[in-house]
């Protein structure tokens, strides 16, 4: 192991549980509404997600009407 200063190795472990005191010293309000913009996020690129798949399905639609037309000619 090489050696370290026990400098180094305190703002190390500082940067490790900094984010969990983050986490602690959060009010639940705080939690919960980080939470939300979370589910915000993920609901809006669901909702794009499903407006992309309702074009492609329209799309393909139009193609496999213009392939029935073609059969019938």
């Amino acid at each position: 192991l090489p050696h370290l200063s026990n400098s180094l190795v305190c703002s190390e472990l500082k940067e490790d549980i900094s984010p969990l005191f983050l986490v602690f010293s959060m009010s639940q309000e705080e939690i919960l509404q980080r939470k939300l913009r979370s589910c915000e996020k993920d609901n809006e690129f669901l909702c794009q997600a499903r407006a992309r798949a309702e074009q492609r399905c329209e799309e393909l639609e139009h193609e496999l009407a213009l392939v029935d037309r073609m059969r019938i000619a």
